[in-house]
């Protein structure tokens, strides 16, 4: 999308802009990675309208104090949970296992 049309969108538009392009970016890496993609070059436009997105937010929140950048999730550290989840997991998976070979 060229950035004429992009500065004619609001802050709540480019982010979700942003949000699509991020998730198709993601998807052709999938298929990139798997040797489907049809157009690789499409790689690239989307990072270079990501990169056009951001720059908009970042205008737009230097330009105006009240607009809020997007809020970065906060990720707890809960490894070790997830391990001993992913343990107990593979424990009833063996189990499971040897009751069927029994």
């Amino acid at each position: 999308m060229k950035i004429k049309e992009l500065r004619e969108k609001s802050v709540e538009e480019l982010r979700q802009t942003e949000a699509l392009y991020k998730e198709e970016l993601f998807n052709l890496r999938m298929q990139s990675s798997t040797k489907q993609i049809e157009k690789p070059s499409r790689l690239r436009d989307l990072r270079r309208g990501i990169a056009r997105v951001k720059t908009l937010l970042r205008e737009e929140e230097i330009e105006n104090p009240e607009v809020k950048p997007a809020a970065a999730k906060k990720v707890e550290k809960t490894e070790k949970p997830a391990k001993a989840e992913k343990a107990e997991k593979a424990a009833k998976k063996a189990e499971k296992v040897k009751e069927k070979k029994k």
